[in-house]
């Protein structure tokens, strides 16, 4: 995953299946472990201060199957960390897969 800047307005997308989790507590869960990710891989401390959650809602690509969830986390990090819009869809998935394995092939990806 790709860090942008100090993470300063890192906005975390989780539950792209249809179904919404409504729970913050999963998003607290998945804080801490990126928290301590970072500090364990990378030597970082992270500041969730000015993190912003949002919930899902329509503008977000959606999942509509159960077996995309880490193609749609890498996307969402990739296109959050190179600023761009996300207006991917699930059709491109399969193109995304074989990107992620194109890069895995040649080590770009660790």
């Amino acid at each position: 995953m790709m860090v942008h800047g100090e993470l300063l307005n890192f906005v975390i997308q989780l539950s792209s299946v249809i179904v919404m989790i409504s729970n913050f507590r999963y998003l607290n869960i998945f804080q801490r472990w990126l928290i301590d990710e970072m500090a364990a891989r990378h030597n970082k401390k992270l500041d969730p201060v000015n993190w912003t959650f949002v919930q899902n809602n329509a503008s977000v690509p959606q999942q509509y199957n159960s077996i995309d969830c880490g193609v749609f986390a890498m996307m969402y990090a990739d296109y959050i960390a190179d600023d761009l819009p996300l207006d991917f869809e699930q059709c491109n998935i399969p193109a995304f897969r074989e990107k992620i394995a194109a890069a895995l092939l040649r080590k770009t990806i660790k």
